[in-house]
């Protein structure tokens, strides 16, 4: 498998799901081919072209500072 670095000029969107406690990282807008774990409930999403599209950090109120969650993050509770 190879991944390929995109380089975009557009931010990456961050989105909380706090029920799931889910941190996705969107880098650019596209439609899950396949994900590859890189360490245990870190998801890098890949495009049909093998191109990052985002990243998934499960357990992310364990693995981030709260700090950081709160000043950089919409905290959002999916319905």
């Amino acid at each position: 498998m190879v991944i390929k670095k995109v380089e975009s000029e557009a931010a990456p969107e961050f989105h909380y799901d706090k029920e799931h406690d889910v941190l996705y990282i969107i880098a650019k807008e596209g439609e899950e081919e396949e994900f590859v774990e890189i360490a245990e409930g870190v998801n890098i999403e890949l495009d049909a072209k093998g191109e990052i599209i985002g990243i998934e950090i499960f357990n992310a109120s364990r693995r981030l500072p709260e700090s950081y969650m709160k000043a950089h993050i919409r905290m959002k509770a999916k319905a």
